[in-house]
């Protein structure tokens, strides 16, 4: 059912640079100086330099891999950045879940959240029907051209035993900083991925030139690619993921009763009832075979659906060594 990483790395599938180099050219994630209201610089200087000795520590382990097997790491980790950078343009400024009901904002994460939180996007949802109310929840994107299972059945775990233990949070985030953190992880491979990179990679090109020099033609090919953008499958995708992931958090807080607990299970039943109006909203203007068609081919969608589906069914989460 699923491809392997050897398949997966081959062929069009490889990540074509200068897409990605365009991507990420736009990404702004917060320096941990910009929080010095928060924190002392006794501690954000060490926490400056605890995330550079990870950093040093995973280029010298990557190093000791094999050329083939560096490259589809870094590919796979290039793939990933550029999805992070898209998700957040794309709710920010191109319309992604537009709805009449509730009101998005994104932040990519800071350093420090991505490699000690596991953080990679903050999403903070806003109800248009209730002044003042806000629903955040903490994304860990997953956009791997490698869907296995154990891999990401050990995120997904990761998560739970987060939620489960109070420890999700955001340190360095505008987005999420105090009050509750929900994690989950979204991703797409293959197709969808690549897709996705290059559709955007366009938009930027295109957008990033001065007004005065972007000729009547390129103005109707940008028109026609944000159309594109907002219609790509993804958006389905990431939905979903995200509704699996908090029906799953919703079954195993059930029993269990803190004051903490209390608050999740408010949070998730509200973020369910969005979520699904927003899925209603989408589907009376996708294409709805096309979007099937893209569900059935992404793996790794496939993959969290199964995780999750199962933890939900049973309430039990799996034994599996990390």
């Amino acid at each position: 059912m699923f491809k392997s990483l050897e398949q997966m790395s081959s062929g069009s599938d490889l990540l074509v640079k200068k897409h990605v180099d365009i991507i990420m050219a736009i990404s702004e994630k917060p320096e941990l100086s910009e929080f010095s209201d928060f924190y002392s610089e006794e501690e954000i200087a060490k926490d400056i330099e605890e995330i550079a000795k990870i950093k040093k520590d995973y280029a010298d382990k990557i190093q000791n891999e094999a050329p083939e097997k560096r490259q589809i790491i870094e590919n796979e980790l290039l793939k990933a950045k550029a999805v992070e950078v898209i998700f957040t343009e794309g709710v920010r400024s191109q319309g992604w879940f537009e709805n009449p009901l509730y009101s998005f904002e994104a932040e990519e994460s800071s350093e420090y959240d991505d490699i000690i939180n596991k953080i990679d996007v903050n999403l903070g949802i806003n109800s248009k029907k209730e002044e003042n109310e806000q629903h955040t929840v903490a994304l860990a994107i997953d956009a791997s051209t490698n869907p296995n299972l154990q891999n990401l059945q050990k995120k997904v775990i990761g998560e739970i035993q987060k939620v489960l233990e109070g420890r999700a949070k955001n340190k360095y985030a505008r987005i999420g900083r105090e009050g509750l953190v929900l994690p989950v992880i979204i991703g797409i491979n293959g197709h969808n991925t690549d897709s996705l990179i290059s559709l955007f990679s366009s938009i930027i090109s295109i957008e990033s030139k001065p007004q005065i020099k972007i000729t009547s033609e390129e103005k109707e090919v940008l028109e026609r690619k944000k159309m594109l953008a907002k219609k790509h499958p993804s958006q389905i995708i990431f939905l979903k993921e995200i509704k699996s992931q908090l029906k799953m958090y919703a079954r195993l807080l059930r029993d269990k009763n803190s004051h903490t607990n209390k608050e999740y299970k408010k949070e998730i039943e509200a973020l369910l009832i969005g979520i699904d109006e927003i899925l209603d909203f989408k589907k009376q203007k996708e294409d709805s075979d096309n979007e099937q068609k893209s569900l059935e081919d992404d793996d790794i969608y496939n993959l969290i659906k199964y995780i999750t589906s199962e933890i939900t069914e049973t309430g039990k989460i799996p034994e599996i060594s990390f």
